[in-house]
């Protein structure tokens, strides 16, 4: 595993009081990555990663979890998944003009408007240029894994 720490800002724009850390991990389970709220500790399993989209869109999944979702409580644990997924493809498109590599938003059967203000949070929270420095530092560390083979 490899920590990589950062610290975001709320949506309020203030300094967060954890820090998360994000881990690569390479495990024979079905999961592309989770988040783990009592290390808050955010996991990629690149075992199941075969391009840089579906790296980014898990990571950016797993920040909603982080991040966003622990706002927003309690709530049902499928819808949470649905939400994480469908902001995760929203960015995607709207931010980055990418494709999402998987599609799970079709589920989602919330509120649109609860999702149009929860994705404009995540937006503040998380910019375009933050996003692809925290995916590039989870690439350089899945590429040293690699070589390491």
């Amino acid at each position: 595993m490899y920590p990589l720490r950062y610290k975001g800002n709320n949506y309020k724009g203030g300094k967060d009081m954890k820090t998360v850390q994000i881990k690569v991990v390479n495990l024979d389970q079905e999961d592309f990555g989770w988040y783990d709220r009592i290390e808050s500790t955010i996991y990629i399993n690149i075992r199941h990663h075969d391009n840089k989209v579906s790296i980014l869109q898990t990571l950016i999944h797993e920040l909603v979890h982080a991040r966003l979702q622990t706002m927003f409580v309690p709530y049902d644990t499928d819808q949470r998944e649905y939400e994480a997924h469908l902001i995760s493809e929203l960015y995607l498109m709207n931010e980055l003009d990418v494709a999402p590599d998987r599609t799970y938003s079709i589920f989602y059967k919330g509120d649109p408007k609860e999702i149009e203000i929860k994705y404009k949070k995540f937006t503040a929270m998380y910019n375009i240029k933050k996003i692809l420095k925290l995916y590039l530092a989870v690439y350089n560390k899945i590429q040293k894994q690699a070589t390491r083979r």
